[in-house]
């Protein structure tokens, strides 16, 4: 996660939080599943009532009690935006209360695991770049719950890229998270408050890189969309595949990264099948410089269906 604009206290949405605190375990005692800027994610294996199995949840915490007021207005920012989602490809809200130790908790459905982890594993095995079925299923899955964002919430998320999505079991569920930096949309797809966008640099768009004079829009996540795509085949965070030494001693230096941002990352010297060209063909096309050019995500959910033979998700799929 990237730094962040510090936003103006906003007293009436600090009173919306419930004030009763929940028993949550000491964070030792929970599975940590990630961290970001001020927080860290754990997995809360919740005790079973007596009558029902309870499901685990997904507790974002803010990593001191006494960090300064804008971690917290932060995490109930997304705790807000999170609330009013309800989509098969939008991470579950479940509660926003503090915790026994006073800090604040952002309980939501859990997932087993982050694309960026499966990435890792997949790396780490030596497996070579994920299974076109597999990054198609992703694709779709990723690119629905972006076009309910921008049609239906007129909501930039902002920060789209492998960290925030989450996988269920074998790739079975898709879902999108982290919602801290989101933005509202105008009419057109444009951001309403430009100056305050906030993404991680590395899948940044060239708009947002101060390498086109486009405003930014919506368009700013299909860009990073595309870098999803190529991170499924490359195995590596965007622009980043050298930065370790060579050979010969020499590596990426910061000046060469930063010229690197906002632009299509190149695709590593592997062997694919036929089975890739539509994910080609759709990586290239939402990395273009230009974000006319590039797809809309109700475009892209349709090229997709037809990739995948796929009918149209039912929007009454509960979480």
């Amino acid at each position: 996660m990237s730094d962040f604009s510090t936003p103006k206290p906003n007293r009436s949405r600090v009173s919306k939080v419930p004030q009763t605190p929940i028993n949550i375990p000491p964070s030792p005692y929970m599975k940590k599943l990630g961290f970001g800027t001020g927080v860290s994610v754990f997995r809360w294996d919740r005790s079973p009532r007596p009558d029902a199995v309870r499901s685990p949840w997904a507790l974002k915490k803010l990593n001191k009690r006494d960090m300064p007021q804008v971690f917290e207005q932060r995490l109930q920012k997304e705790a807000e935006l999170l609330k009013g989602l309800k989509h098969p490809n939008i991470v579950g809200f479940r509660a926003c209360v503090p915790g026994k130790d006073g800090r604040m908790a952002l309980a939501m459905e859990s997932c087993e695991s982050s694309l960026a982890d499966r990435i890792e594993d997949r790396r780490n095995d030596e497996a070579g770049p994920f299974e076109s079925d597999t990054i198609l299923k992703v694709a779709l899955g990723v690119a629905r719950g972006l076009d309910y964002l921008h049609r239906q919430k007129k909501l930039l998320h902002g920060d789209m890229k492998s960290y925030n999505i989450l996988i269920k079991r074998d790739f079975e569920e898709i879902k999108i998270c982290d919602f801290g930096v989101s933005m509202p949309l105008n009419a057109d797809g444009t951001v309403i408050d430009p100056d305050n966008f906030v993404g991680t640099s590395v899948w940044s768009a060239p708009e947002t890189a101060g390498l086109c004079d486009e405003p930014v829009s919506s368009k700013v996540d299909i860009f990073a969309f595309g870098l999803v795509l190529w991170e499924m085949i490359a195995l590596e965070i965007p622009h980043t595949d050298d930065l370790e030494e060579s050979n010969m001693d020499i590596s990426i230096t910061e000046a060469d990264l930063e010229n690197r941002i906002g632009t299509r990352p190149a695709l590593p010297p592997v062997d694919l099948d036929d089975g890739y060209n539509g994910i080609m063909e759709i990586f290239y096309c939402c990395t273009e410089e230009d974000p006319n050019s590039r797809p809309s995500a109700e475009m892209l959910v349709e090229w997709l269906e037809d990739l995948t033979g796929e009918n149209p998700i039912s929007m009454d799929k509960s979480q």
